[in-house]
């Protein structure tokens, strides 16, 4: 399989790696803290896999230390199982090439990836508690889970079969489910700094999910991680390198939406309401976070799904004392006003959104009626406009 063939080319290269950094003293590794680190993922249907691209940097730190360090990975399908445990309780006998030693436990990580799910469906939660046992029986000084999945379990104690995401949970039913899940399965992740890749990506059959959707997996993941003692919880928006694996067996898709909303064409260019993007007066400041973020709600769902790379032009009126700089300068901060929103609150990716200043410059949008020219245009950057932007504007 092609993804084998990258894990095997990638352990060749670490290995490789270090061999030319050989001749290192093991000291560095006697000062870095133990790591006890658990992958929690499917390998399986409807999900991006897990690469060895994405783990490579958390592996790096969790073997960094001499002695102490332990990798763990559970696949979370039908009946979750721990795919495979490292440890590394013999200290070094290779000092002197300890860049190389780490390479090879690097590429030990790796290759365990190569497993793939058994069982038909995902029980998330039961991986979690096979996760928590696991960290609970390392005897490193730092716990680290990283979970890389969608989070839409179909299996076990908790599945969203037949439910849709979009309208699932609110904070009063999360709280309630969250003490249910409680008598059931025990998680204690005490003292334990949790990442997770991928929530709400989907590979097909499974769609990704809605904003609202996602927001609400947030949530509830987030409220079950912290009740069961996790130290820190969060949530990368990572956009996938891999699609699910195949042949893998099969996992029930899960609505995304039955309320399905058409989304925004980003190819045509979007003057944002200035009602509902409402900044203070002479301020690059929203006014309203919150209104402004369910305004861009769909924005940045369309934003996500497809990965549309877009520029968020800030236009300005014609001002008494202000020069075309100054406006420029002043589009560009309510440019980026509205990105961090977009990033901060809704879940885009950064690298997706291009800020640009276009203040009082003429552009092919300049409206005669100068109120009109109060707005942040929003349009995805491989447009003859978003380009235009991009040329005359002051990017930031």
């Amino acid at each position: 399989m092609k993804r084998i063939s990258k894990i095997a080319a990638l352990a060749a290269a670490l290995v490789m790696m270090g061999g030319l950094l050989a001749g290192c003293s093991a000291n560095a590794a006697e000062e870095s803290p133990s790591t006890d680190l658990v992958v929690v993922t499917l390998q399986g249907s409807n999900m991006p896999a897990c690469s060895a691209d994405l783990l490579e940097g958390y592996l790096s730190e969790a073997v960094s230390a001499n002695t102490g360090s332990s990798f763990t990975l559970i696949l979370a399908d039908g009946l979750p199982f721990q795919a495979g445990h490292l440890e590394w309780s013999r200290e070094s006998l290779n000092a002197a090439h300890w860049e190389e030693e780490k390479g090879q436990r690097i590429a030990q990580c790796v290759e365990l990836l190569s497993q793939t799910a058994r069982t038909p469906e995902t029980d998330l939660l039961g991986a979690l508690n096979l996760a928590s046992r696991a960290l609970r029986d390392g005897s490193a000084e730092n716990k680290e889970l990283l979970v890389v999945h969608n989070g839409i379990p179909t299996a076990g104690s908790l599945s969203f079969v037949g439910a849709d995401l979009a309208s699932l949970l609110d904070e009063s039913a999360v709280q309630t489910l969250v003490a249910q899940l409680r008598e059931e399965v025990l998680l204690d992740l005490t003292g334990t700094d949790v990442v997770w890749i991928y929530l709400g990506e989907g590979a097909d059959p499974q769609q990704s999910v809605s904003a609202q959707g996602h927001a609400n997996l947030q949530l509830l993941w987030q409220t079950v991680l912290e009740d069961a003692g996790a130290e820190t919880v969060t949530f990368k928006t990572t956009l996938p390198d891999t699609g699910a694996v195949e042949g893998a067996p099969a996992v029930t898709p899960v609505a995304c939406s039955q309320r399905q909303i058409e989304l925004p064409d980003l190819s045509e260019p979007v003057p944002l309401d200035p009602a509902a993007i409402g900044f203070a007066a002479d301020s690059a400041e929203l006014s309203d976070p919150a209104t402004t973020a369910e305004y861009l709600a769909p924005y940045a769902e369309a934003i996500r799904r497809d990965a549309i790379r877009c520029v968020v032009a800030g236009s300005t009126a014609d001002t008494a004392g202000s020069t075309a700089e100054s406006s420029t300068r002043f589009g560009l901060e309510r440019a980026r006003s509205v990105c961090e929103i977009l990033t901060r609150d809704l879940d885009v990716n950064e690298d997706l959104l291009l800020p640009v200043g276009i203040g009082t410059l003429p552009t092919s949008v300049r409206s005669a009626d100068d109120q009109a020219n109060r707005t942040v245009w929003l349009v995805a950057a491989d447009t003859d406009l978003g380009q235009e932007f991009m040329d005359v504007g002051l990017a930031g």
